[in-house]
């Protein structure tokens, strides 16, 4: 395909599944047409946040910690990529919700492209694709040293009815320093209700989580699978 039709296939199992399609009906919409998507509010630290200006995320009263974990989960778990525009700006490309997301950062005024670099001269341990069995993608990434040990990140991303599920802990509290808590039933139930209401207005919703652990815990949860 890429020498005849000039099109470069990034995902080749998406080639088997288009083959398998007998009828496509397509909604006029945004995202068929343009795929341009904006944040619309996010959730975090057991509050929801109206993104109503560019500023938002910067200017919420969240942790700064929670904030680099939020940045890394949309851009280490990602397939999209950053490419030097003409003018001299950074600009994402890829599968447009990811190109959205890594946008509404760069509005925020983030250094999305050091956090890419980080991502790319870093190891990455072992990713899964986001598949529509799964409604989810991981990515395990080895951070630096830290207290002496290495320790390896795995990022989750999708559906919040399957991330949240899965989810043993949350961060609760506004402001700096928000307590680590158990994920209770209510928490989870606010969290899926809240992806509820949205979904419920139309927008795509889609819930981040991530995982510390040892190099060796990782290698042994390898080796398990």
């Amino acid at each position: 395909m890429s020498n005849d039709d000039n099109v470069l296939v990034r995902d080749l199992e998406s080639v088997e599944k288009v083959g398998q399609i007998t009828d496509l009906i397509l909604g006029k919409t945004g995202t068929m047409t343009t795929e341009e998507m904006e944040v619309h509010s996010f959730y975090a630290q057991g509050d929801s946040r109206l993104n109503s200006r560019k500023n938002t995320f910067q200017n919420c009263e969240l942790d700064r910690d929670i904030q680099t974990k939020i940045i890394q989960s949309i851009v280490w778990n990602s397939s999209a990529y950053i490419e030097m525009s003409e003018n001299s700006f950074y600009v994402p490309e890829g599968q447009g919700t990811e190109v959205s997301l890594i946008k509404w950062l760069q509005n925020a005024e983030e250094p999305v492209h050091e956090y890419m670099k980080e991502k790319f001269s870093g190891i990455v341990r072992a990713t899964v694709p986001f598949s529509s069995d799964l409604k989810k993608s991981i990515i395990a990434i080895q951070l630096p040293e830290q207290h002496g040990h290495e320790t390896v990140r795995v990022f989750v991303k999708g559906a919040p009815e399957v991330v949240v599920a899965n989810c043993a802990k949350h961060f609760e509290g506004r402001g700096s320093n928000p307590m680590k808590e158990l994920m209770s039933d209510d928490a989870r139930d606010q969290i899926n209700n809240y992806a509820e209401q949205m979904t419920g207005i139309g927008m795509r919703c889609m819930a981040f989580s991530y995982c510390d652990m040892s190099t060796e815990d990782f290698e042994n949860l390898l080796h398990s699978m």
